[in-house]
């Protein structure tokens, strides 16, 4: 009885060894790595032409931003001139009435 459950117990040990092996011998055996990327370092005066690009870039942003709120600015004072041009003749009128109320009461 002894010699077959070892028996027994050698042939799962020999089992699962085998699935332990075919599992590890599914898998590749190279890894497929990506190719390494250059660096490409630049010259000291590239970085300071990009340096200066990009400066130039953020201060002409700046500048339109600017402009844009400028011309905002612009329109809104157009509209209130209006508006206070509007009221004035407003005034002028009823001014024009109550100086004809009064001639006609006096």
């Amino acid at each position: 009885m002894h010699y077959q459950e070892n028996n027994r117990q050698g042939y799962w040990k020999r089992y699962f060894d085998d699935e332990r092996r075919n599992k590890i011998t599914q898998y590749p055996k190279t890894i497929n790595r990506p190719q390494p990327l250059l660096r490409k370092s630049k010259s000291p005066e590239q970085r300071e032409i990009n340096a200066l690009k990009s400066d130039l870039k953020s201060y002409k942003n700046l500048i339109n931003e600017e402009k844009k709120t400028n011309e905002h600015l612009i329109c809104q004072l157009l509209s209130e001139k209006n508006k206070a041009h509007v009221y004035k003749r407003q005034l002028e009128n009823i001014k024009k009435c109550l100086m004809k109320v009064n001639l006609i009461i006096n």
